[in-house]
């Protein structure tokens, strides 16, 4: 959502979708689950058709995996976790 259309201009946006995971060696039957990325930044012209973004958020992502007990007793544990990236910064031009 682009808040005015001037040399500076700020804007919101959100990124949301479901990830897709990867098993490994160590962890299996990985279940992929929600992200969510919100967030605001600021575009400016740097040339007549050239434009400098800046923005910044947060991404929050679920996934849930099977981790093998090492003393054998039990089946996998099943551990869920929420990824939480504080601070995502992203930058770039649009032409």
């Amino acid at each position: 959502i682009v808040l005015h259309d001037k040399r500076f201009t700020p804007f919101i946006y959100s990124d949301a979708g479901y990830s897709f995971a990867v098993s490994s060696s160590v962890y299996s039957g990985f279940k992929a689950g929600f992200m969510f990325n919100p967030g605001f930044g600021i575009k400016t012209y740097v040339g007549k058709t050239t434009v400098f973004v800046l923005s910044f958020g947060i991404k929050v992502q679920n996934i849930e995996y099977k981790i093998p007990d090492p003393t054998g007793t039990t089946s996998n544990l099943i551990s869920s976790n929420s990824y939480n990236q504080l601070f995502i910064v992203k930058a770039g031009f649009q032409f």
